[in-house]
Order: structure tokens, then C-alpha cells, then sequence
């Protein structure tokens, strides 16, 4: 996309590189979440998880604003919800 700025607002391309970039984040949350991760690995990887799901987020919107096919529409919001459900169980854990 950025070799190409004719692509930017491209809603097909944002929302695949948001969907990817959601697959990443769960991938953070995998490796946070595992015991054999050091803290300092699970600290880095809740932060990128935050930055993952806010930098798809942003390129759904986009998506959505540029989007005029109703099917690419309805899959857009379905990815919206499935964010916002990911972001809901992505929660850092707090210490007890």
C-alpha cells in the first residue's frame, strides 16, 4: 500500500491487512498468556497486542467509510464485532 498510494483507501486491501494484523494480536495474546514466557517477552507482547487491535481498527474504519458493495459491508462489520469481542478478552491480567 505504500508503493502504491492509489491503494490506500482500497476497503478490500484494508480489510485484509486489518485481519491480519488481528491474527498477529492474537498471536500476542497467545504468548502472553503463556507460563513459559518471561515477563519481560509477556509485558512486550500485551503492549503490541494493544497497538495490533488499535492499527486494525483504524483500517476497518477506513474500510467501512470506502466500502460500497453491501457484502463487503456485512463482512466488515462482522470483522468490527469480532474486534471488539477480541479486544474484550485481550485484557492485560492484573497481578493478585
Amino acid at each position: 500500500m505504500l508503493r502504491y498510494p492509489n491503494f490506500i483507501h482500497d476497503s478490500t486491501l484494508l480489510e485484509k491487512r486489518a485481519t491480519a494484523k488481528m491474527d498477529i494480536a492474537k498471536k500476542c495474546i497467545n504468548t502472553a498468556r503463556d507460563y513459559k514466557s518471561k515477563p519481560e517477552i509477556k509485558s512486550w507482547a500485551w503492549e503490541m497486542c494493544g497497538e495490533f487491535l488499535e492499527e486494525a481498527e483504524r483500517d476497518f474504519n477506513v474500510a467501512l467509510e470506502n466500502a460500497e458493495n453491501p457484502n463487503e459491508i456485512f463482512s466488515i462489520d462482522n470483522n468490527i464485532n469480532f474486534l471488539n469481542d477480541l479486544k474484550q478478552t485481550s485484557g492485560k491480567p492484573s497481578n493478585r
